[in-house]
């Protein structure tokens, strides 16, 4: 079989790290990138030993497919530019800033028979592939991901930066429709909301909590799922889950011991190159992606609505005397 190949836009410092796996993928030829910052492009290109294109077209028309870790403002056009040009897309979440762009990108890829996937790359988390299989009926769910803050992702809210992960997770978890939402959140060291939390009523009568932040002092990535007479918490730092049944139905009560149901600290174990082949086994055999591009559209309009939320909230008179929740930074 041919080699699929694979050019790339974007080479910061998230953008680095998709360079260096597809570099050393063998099913792959990384033929070359692109970025608008080119003596960083030429740099990254020396080092992965593939081509720096300053033509974007250029870099299309050499291409099978196309891997986009630009800034989110920039997803769109070049999401759509691979598309017109007959190339499938792997783009990084969230995957662009309004609605009616990824409503277009899925339209485009549909239409042309082309993959589309969003990289949501908690689908392939150890911690979250246990439970894939499943069958759950969650009351409450409570997710938890916190990191210190770094000016990387500061042109975005730290919804479609952070929350955005959990919110591809819980929708689908719970099956049912979003019926209500509150959220309250604030900007601490950017222009954009650096903490927000958000509480998700579901039409089914379940709830989901999500607390996300950037200016936290340690990095925290958790999910907790309580059913009727059990609870699982994912760790998705640790790639693990522990499942906890309690007989009484009183989490706080008699309970068996706890057991872990995943565990994969390997270091080879990576899920961003999990994410990736995925997306190349996915162009190779012409079957959805793991992630597609209505996944990526559902979690983007959910965040959009948090974040008009948000807006409405600080706009609020009554916005001062809403306490923030108190998050630890730790268990």
């Amino acid at each position: 079989m041919n080699k699929l190949r694979i050019g790339q836009v974007g080479v910061g410092a998230w953008g680095k790290n998709h360079c260096e796996i597809l570099a050393r993928m063998p099913d792959v030829n990384l033929v070359g990138l692109h970025d608008l910052h080119f003596e960083r492009c030429g740099k990254t290109a020396g080092d992965f030993d593939t081509r720096e294109f300053g033509d974007l077209r250029e870099l299309l028309e050499a291409v099978d497919a196309l891997v986009v870790t630009a800034p989110t403002a920039q997803h769109y056009d070049l999401a759509r530019r691979a598309l017109e040009h007959g190339k499938h897309v792997f783009v990084e979440k969230p995957m662009c800033a309004a609605v009616a762009e990824a409503e277009q990108l899925v339209g485009l890829s549909r239409d042309n028979n082309l993959v589309l996937q969003v990289g949501h790359i908690e689908r392939f988390n150890p911690a979250f592939q246990a439970i894939l299989n499943t069958t759950l009926a969650p009351i409450f769910v409570e997710t938890r991901r916190l990191a210190p803050f770094s000016p990387r992702g500061t042109d975005i809210s730290v919804v479609a930066d952070l929350m955005i992960h959990d919110l591809d997770l819980i929708v689908p978890l719970l099956g049912f429709q979003v019926a209500k939402i509150d959220a309250i959140g604030l900007a601490a060291a950017s222009d954009k909301i650096d903490f927000a939390h958000a509480r998700l009523l579901f039409e089914n009568g379940s709830v989901a909590s999500l607390t996300a932040s950037r200016v936290a002092a340690t990095k925290l990535r958790t999910m907790e799922i309580f059913e009727e007479h059990q609870h699982y918490k994912l760790d998705f730092l640790e790639h693990r889950t522990i499942k906890r049944a309690y007989p009484d139905g009183v989490p706080g009560g008699s309970s068996e011991p706890g057991s872990v149901i995943s565990s994969n600290n390997s270091l080879d174990y990576n899920p961003l190159t999990q994410e990736l082949q995925a997306f190349i086994h996915a162009v190779n055999t012409s079957k959805q992606p793991a992630v597609s591009g209505l996944d990526g559209l559902r979690a983007l309009k959910l965040a959009i609505e948090i974040e008009k939320t948000l807006e409405e909230t600080q706009q609020s008179a009554d916005f001062d005397a809403v306490a923030l929740p108190t998050v630890q930074g730790s268990d």
